[in-house]
């Protein structure tokens, strides 16, 4: 079975995505993948595959995209994110054709419907084979071109399991007509696969900005905003990077910049950056965590499993779209200036019967969705025969729109 998604970049979300996944598929042989094959060893002890070349060479059971947000950029925005440092430089400085021929190298391919969704119908030997496009947001088709829409809407039609995880990517499909099922987020699915002892909490407060938010907030306003906060005092602050991929992610210098000022405004401040890097280990950090603000959704997703207050700062629409259906009761959308009345509130809102209840029900139902989506994935894999295959196949191809 082949697990694609973003696989291949140091983002915390999108790699547990392949951690969670994996768990519900113990029975069957995945191979995780991404759009370009980069050693993931150092914080994900495996070697990402190129989809692309893969699909072309191999035959697979199932082709699984294990989640989320879609439709934000081309093949070669995601190089650009994820490709190694002297890589990427080379490729800056190269002519147009220079730059197709990096860009089929790694991943086999000049352009793709969308870099961490693979596209069956592209390759002959797994045209019919069974797809899985589990808890996605796909919202931002709505944005491109009228042509990539279509292609999109192709590429979707022709899935044979298909889950979103807001009520935008929902009611677009519904327009389209494309069955789905809208379910939360996997990761919420965290505390029942990696249950943890609550009562261990520690005076830990866990602070994550992303980069281009961070520097437009300015890292000293930031500095100022922790340390006048009264729910903050006499916690120990540890800065956590939730992805260190380039241009959209953390940034490691201006977390350290924060640090600084924390530090030379409030000498006695016990601050530091978390230097984990593996998924896992970020996951128990937020886990004990007293309280946790930050930008990232899977940050705020991971607290939400383990019931941690939460706070999410200002960013974009993303995170307003999904927390606004799954964990309303939590501040979202927070400006820097309404920080200590939010960190109150989260603190506040922890302790209500109907919020914990609520974080667990939904744990629960992530749990419960993605259990039954591997059950039948790996039903339909059993009966599955040589004409389903190739009925599936035609069907595609003959989907309106596809290229």
């Amino acid at each position: 079975m082949l697990t694609a998604g973003s696989c291949d970049v140091d983002n915390f979300g999108d790699l547990l995505f392949f951690l969670i996944t994996e768990r519900y598929l113990r029975d069957a042989q995945v191979v995780p993948a991404g759009p370009f094959g980069w050693d993931m060893n150092g914080i994900m002890d495996e070697r990402i595959r190129a989809f692309g070349p893969l699909l072309s060479s191999e035959q697979f059971d199932v082709i699984w995209t294990v989640g989320g947000e879609r439709a934000w950029g081309t093949l070669e925005d995601a190089f650009r994110i994820s490709a190694p440092e002297q890589l990427y430089r080379r490729y800056e400085q190269a002519s147009p054709a220079e730059r197709r021929c990096i860009l089929e190298s790694v991943s086999g391919a000049t352009s793709m419907v969308d870099p961490y969704l693979p596209s069956p119908i592209d390759h002959p030997l797994n045209a019919g084979a069974p797809s899985v496009v589990n808890s996605v947001g796909i919202s931002d088709i709505r944005g491109l071109s009228p042509s990539r829409q279509r292609e999109y809407v192709s590429l979707l039609a022709g899935t044979t399991f298909l889950s979103v995880r807001d009520d935008e990517s929902s009611d677009l499909l519904r327009k389209h007509g494309i069955d789905h099922e809208l379910a939360p987020d996997a990761v919420h699915a965290l505390s029942i696969v990696r249950p943890v002892d609550d009562t261990q909490r520690t005076d830990t407060a866990i602070i994550q900005v992303n980069g281009a938010v961070l520097a437009d907030l300015g890292t000293a306003a930031v500095a100022r905003s922790l340390i006048r906060n009264p729910d903050l005092r006499g916690l120990r602050i540890r800065v956590l990077l939730a992805g260190t991929y380039r241009d959209l992610g953390d940034s490691r210098a201006l977390d350290e910049e924060l640090v600084d000022a924390v530090t030379k405004l409030a000498p006695g401040t016990d601050i530091t950056i978390i230097d984990d890097r593996r998924p896992l280990d970020l996951v128990d950090h937020i886990s004990r965590a007293r309280i946790v603000i930050g930008t990232s959704l899977h940050l705020r997703i991971t607290a939400c499993a383990y019931n941690v207050p939460r706070v999410t700062l200002k960013i974009g629409a993303k995170q307003t779209r999904y927390l606004t259906l799954w964990d309303p009761y939590m501040p979202c959308d927070v400006a820097l200036g309404n920080l200590d009345d939010a960190t109150s509130a989260a603190l506040a809102a922890a302790r209500r019967r109907e919020v914990r209840q609520l974080a667990a029900r939904t744990s629960d139902a992530a749990h419960a969705h993605l259990k039954s989506l591997a059950e039948a994935v790996l039903a339909l894999v059993e009966s599955e025969t040589y004409r389903d295959r190739e009925q599936r196949a035609q069907r595609r191809a003959g989907l309106d729109g596809h290229r």
